[in-house]
C-alpha cells in the first residue's frame, strides 16, 4: 500500500492507528536499558510502540505501513524483533499455504 492510492478518509484511519508517544517529560531514562538520557545520549520515540529510548535501543528503521509510516521509520529493538518474528512466520505460512508447482508438460527427453 502506497500513500498515493490511500484515501484520505483511509489515511486519516491508519494515522488514529499509531501509538501514543510518552512525552519526553515523563521519562528520564531509556525505557529498555534504563540508561540515563544525556546531551549525548538522546531520547528517541519508538515509532511503533511510542516507548522513549536511546539511540542502542532504537536504531532499527523499517517502513510500518499499517499506521502509515510508509518509508522506514526508528523502532526499538524489542518492537524490531517481533515485527520481524511475525513477518517471518507469516511468509512460513504463506510458504506452506502455496500450491505445490505443477510438473514441468514438456517429456523428458532422454539421450541415446
Amino acid at each position: 500500500m502506497h500513500n498515493q492510492y490511500v484515501s484520505k478518509e483511509q489515511l486519516a484511519k491508519l494515522y488514529s492507528c499509531r501509538p501514543k508517544w510518552i512525552p519526553d517529560s515523563c521519562e528520564p531514562k531509556c525505557m529498555h536499558c534504563n540508561g540515563k538520557f544525556t546531551p549525548l545520549r538522546r531520547r528517541h520515540h519508538c515509532r511503533h510502540c511510542g516507548k522513549l529510548c536511546c539511540h542502542n535501543c532504537s536504531n532499527h528503521f523499517i517502513p510500518l505501513p499499517e499506521i502509515a509510516y510508509f518509508a522506514p521509520v526508528r523502532v526499538c529493538k524489542p518492537c524490531c524483533h517481533d515485527l520481524m518474528t511475525r513477518s517471518h512466520s507469516l511468509n512460513a505460512l504463506l510458504l506452506q499455504t502455496q500450491p505445490e508447482k505443477a510438473e514441468s508438460t514438456n517429456p523428458k527427453r532422454f539421450s541415446d
